[in-house]
């Protein structure tokens, strides 16, 4: 049996399943995602995936293209029609087709982490971040900073276990002038990756 894709308003088999190829979640990756599990034929936790859903769009302010209603009818026909009984959805959503660019948009409104935009200088990749707002931290040891800081991150491979790694910081807000500061970023295969530090929604819990 032929596997079923639903793609921009069209049930189509999965051999023909395409997007245009200026569509920005294929050129920037400019898109969120839900894995659905399917249990007997039916979606579990359907409500609490629509709200993340819902949730992440709006955090990236991607339009829905559908009500949640409807993306749950969509979902469920997806699953009628490829006989799922036990399995996955994979639903992704896009900002669609649009030309190429980079520059950041005038209008940008100011979210947690910034905006970031990357580029090749050579051999070191360069990351321009702007759109900051005032609610996170320069670093872990909780320098603020204001809705005007601009950082530039460059990253070079210095060795084969080893990343040269600067940051310059510019706020005119809050500091008098920009700094730069470098380190080098040495791998480690045999180390295990913990949860380093909460910038959104971060509080502090004491017992009383």
């Amino acid at each position: 049996m032929s596997r079923i894709v639903y793609v921009n308003g069209r049930y189509v088999p999965y051999a023909q399943a395409a997007v245009h190829a200026e569509d920005r979640g294929f050129q920037f990756g400019d898109g969120i995602y839900e894995v659905c599990e399917v249990r007997g034929g039916r979606l579990i936790d359907e409500a609490r995936h629509m709200q993340r859903l819902a949730r992440s769009l709006g955090e990236l302010k991607i339009a829905a293209p559908m009500s949640a209603p409807a993306l749950g009818h969509v979902m469920r026909e997806v699953i009628r029609r490829n006989r799922v009984k036990d399995g996955l959805v994979y639903l992704q959503v896009t900002r669609g087709a649009a030309p190429r660019e980079f520059l950041f948009p005038a209008d940008t409104e100011p979210t947690f982490m910034g905006d970031s935009v990357g580029r090749w200088e050579g051999d070191t990749l360069v990351v321009d971040v702007t759109g900051f707002n005032d609610k996170t931290w320069v670093d872990t040891e909780g320098h603020q900073h204001s809705d005007a800081l601009h950082v530039i991150e460059r990253y070079r491979r210095s060795g084969a276990e080893t990343i040269d790694y600067q940051v310059t910081i510019d706020d005119p807000k809050t500091y008098q002038q920009s700094w730069t500061s470098s380190r080098v970023l040495t791998r480690h295969p045999e180390w295990t990756l913990k949860e380093y530090v909460c910038e959104e929604n971060n509080k502090i819990t004491r017992q009383p």
